[in-house]
Protein backbone atom coordinates (compact mmCIF):
# COMPACT_ATOMS: atom_id res chain seq x y z
CA UNK A 1 0.00 0.00 0.00
CA UNK A 2 1.10 3.41 -1.04
CA UNK A 3 1.49 6.64 1.17
CA UNK A 4 -0.90 9.23 0.66
CA UNK A 5 -0.20 12.67 -0.45
CA UNK A 6 1.95 15.06 1.49
CA UNK A 7 1.03 15.97 4.92
CA UNK A 8 0.84 19.38 6.48
CA UNK A 9 3.90 18.97 8.18
CA UNK A 10 5.65 18.78 4.97
CA UNK A 11 3.17 21.56 2.93
CA UNK A 12 3.60 23.82 6.00
CA UNK A 13 7.51 24.41 5.62
CA UNK A 14 7.24 24.60 1.61
CA UNK A 15 4.70 27.38 1.93
CA UNK A 16 6.61 29.42 4.56
CA UNK A 17 10.55 29.28 2.76
CA UNK A 18 9.25 30.38 -0.51
CA UNK A 19 10.31 33.80 -1.75
CA UNK A 20 13.16 33.97 0.62
CA UNK A 21 15.74 32.70 -1.44
CA UNK A 22 17.27 34.48 -5.11
CA UNK A 23 16.76 31.07 -6.80
CA UNK A 24 13.52 30.99 -9.54
CA UNK A 25 10.32 29.73 -7.61
CA UNK A 26 10.26 25.79 -9.23
CA UNK A 27 14.08 25.70 -7.82
CA UNK A 28 12.80 26.60 -4.84
CA UNK A 29 9.77 24.06 -4.61
CA UNK A 30 12.31 21.52 -5.82
CA UNK A 31 14.74 21.93 -3.50
CA UNK A 32 12.14 21.97 -0.27
CA UNK A 33 10.78 18.42 -2.37
CA UNK A 34 14.26 17.33 -2.11
CA UNK A 35 14.73 18.30 1.45
CA UNK A 36 11.17 16.46 2.34
CA UNK A 37 12.73 13.15 0.83
CA UNK A 38 15.78 13.29 2.35
CA UNK A 39 14.49 13.60 5.59
CA UNK A 40 12.12 11.12 5.52
CA UNK A 41 9.06 13.44 5.54
CA UNK A 42 8.16 11.88 1.78
CA UNK A 43 9.00 8.61 2.14
CA UNK A 44 9.35 6.10 -0.80
CA UNK A 45 6.68 5.01 -2.45
CA UNK A 46 4.80 8.06 -1.02
CA UNK A 47 1.91 9.58 -3.79
CA UNK A 48 2.44 13.38 -4.45
CA UNK A 49 -0.60 15.44 -4.96
CA UNK A 50 -1.80 16.41 -8.33
CA UNK A 51 -0.21 19.48 -10.05
CA UNK A 52 -2.79 21.65 -9.46
CA UNK A 53 -3.13 21.02 -5.89
CA UNK A 54 0.39 21.45 -5.17
CA UNK A 55 0.06 24.45 -7.10
CA UNK A 56 -2.46 25.66 -4.95
CA UNK A 57 -0.72 24.21 -1.67
CA UNK A 58 2.22 25.90 -2.56
CA UNK A 59 0.50 29.02 -4.09
CA UNK A 60 2.71 29.29 -7.39
CA UNK A 61 1.65 28.55 -10.99
CA UNK A 62 1.09 25.30 -12.25
CA UNK A 63 4.03 25.61 -14.14
CA UNK A 64 6.06 26.24 -12.02
CA UNK A 65 5.01 23.05 -10.18
CA UNK A 66 5.73 20.97 -13.67
CA UNK A 67 9.24 22.24 -13.81
CA UNK A 68 9.72 21.61 -10.26
CA UNK A 69 8.55 18.49 -10.56
CA UNK A 70 10.07 17.41 -14.02
CA UNK A 71 13.48 18.32 -12.79
CA UNK A 72 13.15 16.18 -10.03
CA UNK A 73 12.26 13.09 -11.96
CA UNK A 74 14.68 13.57 -14.60
CA UNK A 75 17.28 13.19 -11.35
CA UNK A 76 15.69 9.69 -10.28
CA UNK A 77 14.11 11.40 -7.08
CA UNK A 78 10.65 10.87 -8.41
CA UNK A 79 8.56 8.25 -10.61
CA UNK A 80 5.41 8.98 -12.75
CA UNK A 81 3.15 6.53 -13.06
CA UNK A 82 0.55 6.95 -16.25
CA UNK A 83 -2.90 7.20 -15.21
CA UNK A 84 -2.11 6.78 -11.67
CA UNK A 85 0.20 10.06 -10.45
CA UNK A 86 3.59 11.12 -9.41
CA UNK A 87 5.53 8.81 -6.82
CA UNK A 88 8.78 8.63 -4.52
CA UNK A 89 11.05 6.72 -6.07
CA UNK A 90 10.59 3.56 -4.75
CA UNK A 91 14.35 3.06 -3.06
CA UNK A 92 16.84 0.46 -5.22
CA UNK A 93 20.07 -0.19 -3.60
CA UNK A 94 22.98 0.15 -5.34
CA UNK A 95 26.11 -2.24 -4.34
CA UNK A 96 28.58 -0.37 -2.82
CA UNK A 97 30.79 1.36 -3.34
CA UNK A 98 28.59 4.36 -4.78
CA UNK A 99 30.48 5.42 -8.19
CA UNK A 100 29.97 8.78 -9.31
CA UNK A 101 31.93 11.20 -12.33
CA UNK A 102 34.40 13.61 -9.76
CA UNK A 103 33.52 16.29 -12.64
CA UNK A 104 30.12 16.23 -11.62
CA UNK A 105 29.39 18.83 -9.02
CA UNK A 106 26.67 17.81 -6.25
CA UNK A 107 26.28 17.96 -2.54
CA UNK A 108 26.88 14.34 -0.62
CA UNK A 109 23.15 14.45 0.48
CA UNK A 110 22.02 14.61 -2.91
CA UNK A 111 24.74 12.47 -4.21
CA UNK A 112 23.11 9.69 -1.67
CA UNK A 113 20.12 9.98 -2.09
CA UNK A 114 20.66 9.45 -6.10
CA UNK A 115 21.82 6.05 -5.56
CA UNK A 116 19.43 5.04 -3.20
CA UNK A 117 20.89 5.43 0.24
CA UNK A 118 19.88 7.47 3.46
CA UNK A 119 22.22 10.05 4.18
CA UNK A 120 23.65 10.80 7.95
CA UNK A 121 25.32 13.10 9.88
CA UNK A 122 27.29 12.28 13.32
CA UNK A 123 30.30 14.72 15.31
CA UNK A 124 29.11 17.29 14.26
CA UNK A 125 30.58 20.22 15.01
CA UNK A 126 31.14 24.02 14.59
CA UNK A 127 33.56 26.14 16.10
CA UNK A 128 35.26 29.49 15.22
CA UNK A 129 39.20 29.22 14.30
CA UNK A 130 41.98 31.51 12.51
CA UNK A 131 43.11 30.72 9.00
CA UNK A 132 45.81 28.71 7.88
CA UNK A 133 47.85 29.22 4.68
CA UNK A 134 46.48 26.69 2.80
CA UNK A 135 42.79 28.02 3.59
CA UNK A 136 43.46 31.46 3.05
CA UNK A 137 44.95 31.25 0.01
CA UNK A 138 42.00 29.11 -0.94
CA UNK A 139 39.55 31.73 0.07
CA UNK A 140 41.63 34.93 -0.84
CA UNK A 141 41.89 35.92 2.95
CA UNK A 142 44.80 36.75 5.03
CA UNK A 143 46.76 34.11 7.35
CA UNK A 144 45.21 34.75 10.91
CA UNK A 145 41.64 35.83 9.78
CA UNK A 146 38.70 34.24 11.49
CA UNK A 147 37.22 31.55 9.47
CA UNK A 148 34.05 29.52 10.52
CA UNK A 149 34.93 25.81 10.65
CA UNK A 150 32.21 22.79 10.62
CA UNK A 151 33.43 19.15 11.08
CA UNK A 152 31.36 16.34 10.56
CA UNK A 153 31.25 12.51 9.44
CA UNK A 154 28.45 11.71 6.94
CA UNK A 155 27.13 8.60 7.24
CA UNK A 156 25.63 6.33 4.33
CA UNK A 157 22.77 3.40 5.65
CA UNK A 158 24.32 4.38 9.18
CA UNK A 159 27.53 3.56 7.61
CA UNK A 160 30.91 6.61 7.79
CA UNK A 161 30.96 7.71 3.97
CA UNK A 162 33.83 10.73 4.69
CA UNK A 163 34.59 12.72 6.87
CA UNK A 164 34.56 16.91 5.80
CA UNK A 165 36.14 19.62 7.21
CA UNK A 166 34.72 22.74 6.21
CA UNK A 167 36.21 26.57 6.14
CA UNK A 168 34.14 30.06 5.81
CA UNK A 169 35.12 33.36 6.11
CA UNK A 170 33.70 34.85 9.33
CA UNK A 171 33.40 38.26 7.13
CA UNK A 172 30.81 36.83 5.01
CA UNK A 173 29.14 34.58 7.19
CA UNK A 174 28.79 35.52 10.32
CA UNK A 175 29.50 32.55 12.71
CA UNK A 176 26.12 33.42 14.90
CA UNK A 177 24.25 32.89 11.54
CA UNK A 178 25.73 29.75 10.92
CA UNK A 179 24.67 27.85 14.25
CA UNK A 180 21.46 27.47 12.22
CA UNK A 181 23.39 25.19 10.67
CA UNK A 182 22.89 22.02 12.12
CA UNK A 183 25.19 19.46 9.94
CA UNK A 184 22.51 17.09 8.75
CA UNK A 185 21.25 18.75 5.45
CA UNK A 186 22.90 19.75 2.50
CA UNK A 187 25.71 22.96 3.27
CA UNK A 188 24.97 24.09 -0.26
CA UNK A 189 21.46 24.14 0.57
CA UNK A 190 22.20 26.27 3.56
CA UNK A 191 24.13 29.07 2.28
CA UNK A 192 21.98 28.99 -0.87
CA UNK A 193 19.06 29.78 1.34
CA UNK A 194 20.42 31.70 4.19
CA UNK A 195 23.79 33.98 2.42
CA UNK A 196 22.32 33.53 -1.33
CA UNK A 197 24.91 31.93 -2.06
CA UNK A 198 25.48 29.42 -5.03
CA UNK A 199 28.10 26.84 -5.68
CA UNK A 200 28.80 27.23 -9.39
CA UNK A 201 32.10 24.96 -9.61
CA UNK A 202 34.95 23.88 -7.52
CA UNK A 203 38.76 23.29 -7.80
CA UNK A 204 39.35 19.88 -6.84
CA UNK A 205 42.71 18.49 -5.94
CA UNK A 206 42.96 14.33 -5.06
CA UNK A 207 45.49 13.09 -3.28
CA UNK A 208 45.98 9.66 -2.21
CA UNK A 209 46.97 9.37 1.71
CA UNK A 210 47.53 7.25 4.69
CA UNK A 211 44.75 7.78 6.77
CA UNK A 212 45.49 9.25 10.59
CA UNK A 213 44.66 7.57 13.65
CA UNK A 214 41.77 9.37 14.41
CA UNK A 215 40.58 9.38 10.78
CA UNK A 216 41.02 6.03 10.31
CA UNK A 217 39.16 5.26 13.73
CA UNK A 218 36.70 7.77 12.24
CA UNK A 219 35.66 5.50 9.01
CA UNK A 220 36.51 2.28 10.43
CA UNK A 221 39.23 1.48 8.40
CA UNK A 222 42.72 0.01 9.26
CA UNK A 223 45.38 2.53 9.31
CA UNK A 224 47.13 0.66 6.34
CA UNK A 225 44.26 1.60 4.03
CA UNK A 226 44.57 3.89 1.16
CA UNK A 227 42.35 6.88 1.38
CA UNK A 228 41.65 9.45 -1.06
CA UNK A 229 41.65 13.49 0.54
CA UNK A 230 39.88 15.79 -1.74
CA UNK A 231 41.13 19.01 -1.21
CA UNK A 232 37.98 21.50 -2.44
CA UNK A 233 37.59 25.37 -3.14
CA UNK A 234 34.59 26.05 -4.19
CA UNK A 235 33.18 29.24 -6.86
CA UNK A 236 30.23 31.43 -6.46
CA UNK A 237 28.28 32.92 -9.16
CA UNK A 238 30.79 36.13 -9.22
CA UNK A 239 33.75 33.08 -9.42
CA UNK A 240 34.78 34.18 -5.87
CA UNK A 241 36.06 31.51 -3.63
CA UNK A 242 33.44 31.01 -0.44
CA UNK A 243 34.09 27.58 0.57
CA UNK A 244 37.54 25.60 1.23
CA UNK A 245 36.73 21.58 2.22
CA UNK A 246 38.93 18.52 3.06
CA UNK A 247 37.01 15.23 2.58
CA UNK A 248 38.14 12.18 3.60
CA UNK A 249 36.97 9.38 1.49
CA UNK A 250 36.44 6.02 2.59
CA UNK A 251 37.03 4.15 -0.85
CA UNK A 252 34.96 1.32 0.61
CA UNK A 253 32.11 3.22 -0.06
CA UNK A 254 32.28 6.03 -2.22
CA UNK A 255 34.80 5.40 -6.07
CA UNK A 256 35.03 8.09 -8.87
CA UNK A 257 35.17 7.77 -11.88
CA UNK A 258 36.77 10.32 -14.44
CA UNK A 259 35.49 10.99 -18.08
CA UNK A 260 38.50 11.27 -20.77
CA UNK A 261 37.39 12.64 -24.30
CA UNK A 262 39.92 12.10 -27.38
CA UNK A 263 40.63 15.05 -29.19
CA UNK A 264 42.10 15.24 -32.82
CA UNK A 265 45.86 15.63 -32.84
CA UNK A 266 48.11 17.01 -35.46
CA UNK A 267 51.74 16.70 -35.35
CA UNK A 268 53.64 19.41 -35.91
CA UNK A 269 55.28 20.33 -38.85
CA UNK A 270 58.94 20.27 -37.88
CA UNK A 271 58.32 16.74 -36.47
CA UNK A 272 57.04 15.36 -39.85
CA UNK A 273 59.88 14.33 -42.50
Amino acid sequence: MHHSCMTSDVQQPLIETLGRRRESLSAQVAQRLEASIVEGKLLPGTRLPSEPKLAEMLEVSRNTVREALNGLLARGLLERRPGVGTFVRAEQKAAWPVETGIEELVSTTEMLVRAGRKPGTRSYRMDSVTAGPPVAEALGIAVGDAVVRLSRVRLADGEPLMICEDYLAAARFEPQAMKGYRGKESLFAFLAEHFGVTVMVARTVVEPVLPAPEVASALRIGREQPIFLLHQTHFDSESRPFLYSDNYINPRFLSFEVRRIARPFTAPSNLID
